[in-house]
C-alpha cells in the first residue's frame, strides 16, 4: 500500500513539473489569403425632388422710360424639357408652373422690347412660390445717331452727336463704345459713356456735345498716342444690361442695332 502511494506521489509531481515548464513558441505561419469582397448594399432612398411655381411682374417701358402695355411679355425657363414658359397679364404678372427645384436662367421677351436674360436664379420648390419681384423691360431704342470726334488740348477727346431729325424729346440716351479695331460692336467694344444727353437746336439738325478725358481713356485700356475707333448707339433711359457668364462681357440688349458712323481719333 505504501508502495502505491509513493508511486502516485511521484507521478503527480512529474505532471506538475512538466506542466510548469512550457517550451518556446514556434514562428507564426504565413498569412492566409484575403477573403472575397462583400456584396454591396442596396442603394439608399432618393431625396425628395420638389416642384413649385415661380412668379413675378414685368414693367415694360418705352425708350424714354414711360410705361407701355404690360401684357404679352413671355418669360421662359431656359433649358428645361419639357419647356416651361408663361405670358404676363394686363397687370404684368406671370406664373411659371410646376418648375422642379434647381438653379435656372430666365429669358424675358416681347416683339419691340429688348430680350433680357437673368442668370442663376435659385428655385427651392414646394408649396410657396418663388418670387422674382418686378423687372423693368425697355423697348429697343429707335434713335439714330451721327458722330464726330477730335482730340483737344492734349487732355480730352471732344465728341459731337447729331441727328437728321429732332429726337422725340430734348433729353435722350446714347451709348458710346471704343475699340482698337474699326470693326467694333457693343459686344467687342469698351463702353465709355452710357447716359442721357440734351439736344441744342441748330440750323439743319439737332446736336449734343461732351468730352471724354485722357485719364478715363487710359483707365479703359487705351494708352496715350494710340488710335482708337468710336461708335455711338441710341440707348434707353432704363438701360437694360446683364453680364453674359459665358464671355464675361456686358450685354446691352436695348441699344439701337444700327450704329453711328465709325470715327478714328488719337488718344491724347
Amino acid at each position: 500500500m505504501k508502495l502505491v502511494s509513493s508511486f502516485l506521489s511521484v507521478a503527480v509531481a512529474a505532471t506538475l513539473l512538466l506542466g510548469g515548464c512550457k517550451g518556446k513558441d514556434g514562428d507564426p505561419g504565413p498569412a492566409g489569403a484575403t477573403g472575397a469582397p462583400g456584396t454591396a448594399g442596396a442603394p439608399g432612398p432618393t431625396g425628395q425632388n420638389l416642384t413649385g411655381n415661380i412668379t413675378g411682374f414685368v414693367n415694360p417701358v418705352d425708350e424714354f422710360g414711360s410705361p407701355v402695355a404690360k401684357a404679352g411679355v413671355t418669360v421662359t425657363v431656359d433649358n428645361l424639357t419639357p419647356a416651361v414658359s408663361a405670358t404676363t397679364d394686363v397687370d404684368g404678372r406671370y406664373t411659371l408652373l410646376n418648375v422642379p427645384s434647381g438653379t435656372y436662367n430666365l429669358t424675358y421677351s416681347r416683339p419691340g422690347l429688348a430680350t433680357f436674360k437673368r442668370f442663376a436664379f435659385g428655385h427651392i420648390g414646394g408649396a410657396v412660390a418663388s418670387y422674382l419681384g418686378t423687372f423693368t423691360l425697355s423697348q429697343v431704342s429707335q434713335l439714330l445717331v451721327g458722330l464726330s470726334a477730335s482730340t483737344f488740348a492734349n487732355s480730352n477727346i471732344n465728341i459731337g452727336l447729331s441727328f437728321s431729325s429732332a429726337p422725340p424729346r430734348t433729353s435722350f440716351p446714347v451709348a458710346l463704345f471704343a475699340s482698337l479695331s474699326p470693326n467694333l460692336t457693343p459686344l467687342t467694344g469698351t463702353p465709355l459713356v452710357v447716359t442721357n444727353f440734351t439736344t441744342t437746336p441748330a440750323t439743319t439738325n439737332y446736336q449734343a456735345a461732351f468730352s471724354v478725358g485722357r485719364a478715363n481713356l487710359n483707365n479703359a485700356g487705351f494708352p496715350s498716342g494710340s488710335t482708337i475707333y468710336l461708335a455711338a448707339y441710341g440707348s434707353t433711359s432704363s438701360t437694360s444690361a446683364y453680364v453674359d457668364p459665358a464671355t464675361g462681357r456686358v450685354v446691352y440688349p436695348a441699344l439701337n442695332p444700327v450704329p453711328s458712323n465709325v470715327v478714328a481719333v488719337t488718344v491724347p
